[in-house]
């Protein structure tokens, strides 16, 4: 696994998504200018076989739904290990999804 960038906003996710075409994208749908959700929304209909991966600081049942909706392969809060993350990441890797 290999971590090929890094984005502050949704609009420069997607940028950085078309340029690497990545297997997954980690993001924060409350990212810095708010527009995470978006940004997810448009990776998932133009980049359809990129795994969307959620790390956030909490995950309400009302954006569970807009997650799901979205086909999020995985939603994690960032109180879990190190270990447990990388866990989780290389099962979504493998095409194995976990909420």
């Amino acid at each position: 696994m290999v971590v090929v960038d890094e984005a502050a906003t949704g609009e420069e996710t997607v940028q950085l998504a078309q340029r690497w075409k990545p297997d997954i994208v980690l993001i924060d749908p409350m990212i810095e200018d708010g527009l995470g959700l978006r940004a997810m929304e448009a990776i998932a209909h133009t980049m359809p076989y990129v795994r969307l991966v959620v790390l956030t600081a909490v995950i309400d049942t009302a954006l569970q739904i807009q997650l799901q909706e979205l086909g999020v392969s995985g939603t994690f809060t960032k109180g879990m290990s190190s270990e447990q993350f990388v866990t989780a990441l290389r099962h979504i890797q493998a095409s194995t999804v976990v909420h």
